[in-house]
């Protein structure tokens, strides 16, 4: 509807005092209702961005957005932090990927363990660090010497214990994408030093 409409503004009819726009997509009324719960529910209550099947719903998601106050717009996640330094979530998709970004203290490393099944991947945007893989019953290091002024995007691939660790002189900042939820129940991390000497 929102495409036809902007149609006929671009190129306004001749003469014509109204336009007929054809249905596209028939919903029940309690329908949306009900996604917009679920938006309301996922947005507000949890700050994940829901799943969107392309078209109608990501359209009805846009506009649920539009008419939210805005001071909604800005919302503030649960910075966690110790003497390395400090990490919180960015974005989290209901479909599981997230975002989340850490700060890091000169001289520490972070990680040191592995993933069954979560996937996850590391991109410093500020300071040097080296980021090390290790495939588990191996002896082998991969190391990657990173530096916010070239972001790369480096793989933790399952299986592979890995760790980041500042070797610059400034707080290191880093981005990391996984492709699930954090669950404390169920975090799906082992300890395992990369480096074996």
């Amino acid at each position: 509807l929102v495409e036809k409409i902007c149609e006929v503004i671009k190129r306004p009819p001749r003469a014509i005092d109204s336009v007929k726009i054809s249905p596209t997509k028939r919903v029940m009324v309690s329908e949306i209702l009900a996604k917009l719960n679920r938006f309301k529910d996922m947005y507000y209550d949890k700050s994940i961005v829901p799943d969107l099947e392309a078209g109608f719903e990501q359209h009805l998601y846009n506009t649920f957005l539009t008419y939210m106050e805005n001071s909604d717009y800005q919302r503030f996640p649960m910075v966690h932090s110790d003497d390395r330094g400090s990490l919180f979530e960015v974005v989290k998709q209901e479909d599981g990927a997230q975002v989340f970004f850490s700060t890091t203290k000169p001289g520490i490393t972070r990680g040191n363990h592995y993933h069954t099944r979560k996937m996850e991947k590391f991109c410093v945007v500020k300071g040097q660090a080296i980021i090390r893989l290790r495939r588990i019953g191996t002896d082998q290091v991969i190391e990657y010497n990173v530096s916010g002024s070239k972001p790369a995007s480096i793989e933790m691939p399952i299986f592979y214990t890995h760790s980041i660790e500042n070797v610059g002189t400034e707080e290191l900042l880093t981005l990391f994408w996984t492709n699930e939820l954090f669950d404390n129940d169920d975090p799906d991390t082992f300890y395992e030093s990369v480096l074996t000497e």
